[in-house]
């Protein structure tokens, strides 16, 4: 029994580990890491949801193969519908701060009308960006708690029905 908790464990532990350096890399507001992250943790949650396909049932309880299934699949969904959310945030964000040094950095007897335009529009990007961006982050909190606590009770339920 062990062995084969030990086999599913692992396949999870791969991707909740990768997801921890997608949220470390978003801590630290290194996009780039947080990229390529994201696109590391949509290909592990591919590869662990292929090798779980193979796996036969223990003693006929698929009960732990399913709820890991669905782990996974949060992470997989994550990954390729809800970060890049995340990523148009620090674009937007990046895109404002560039209109807001140009606007900082003239006159305002300088500024043209364009100059106006182009701050007001990546003002607005960013404000909606923002709202995006927490409401994404408070959802994505949530599901993700959801989703261990759900892992966590059908590993307690396998080692009671299997010990």
């Amino acid at each position: 029994m062990l062995n084969y908790y030990n086999k599913v464990y692992l396949i999870f532990f791969k991707v909740y580990k990768q997801e921890a350096y997608v949220l470390a890399a978003q801590q630290t507001q290194d996009i780039a890491a947080f990229e390529q992250n994201v696109n590391a943790l949509s290909m592990e949650a591919n590869d662990a949801l292929a090798k779980l396909d193979t796996m036969s049932a223990y003693e006929g309880d698929k009960d732990l193969i399913v709820a890991v299934k669905k782990a996974i699949e949060f992470y997989k969904n994550e990954a390729e519908n809800e970060f890049p959310k995340v990523s148009d945030f620090y674009i937007k964000k990046d895109n404002f701060e560039k209109a807001n040094e140009i606007m900082e950095s003239k006159k305002k007897k300088d500024r043209t009308q364009e100059d106006v335009d182009k701050f007001n529009k990546a003002v607005s990007e960013y404000n909606e960006a923002v709202n995006s961006f927490n409401e994404t982050n408070e959802t994505l909190n949530k599901k993700r708690s959801d989703m261990l606590d759900e892992w966590n009770k059908s590993v307690e339920s396998f080692y009671k029905s299997h010990s």
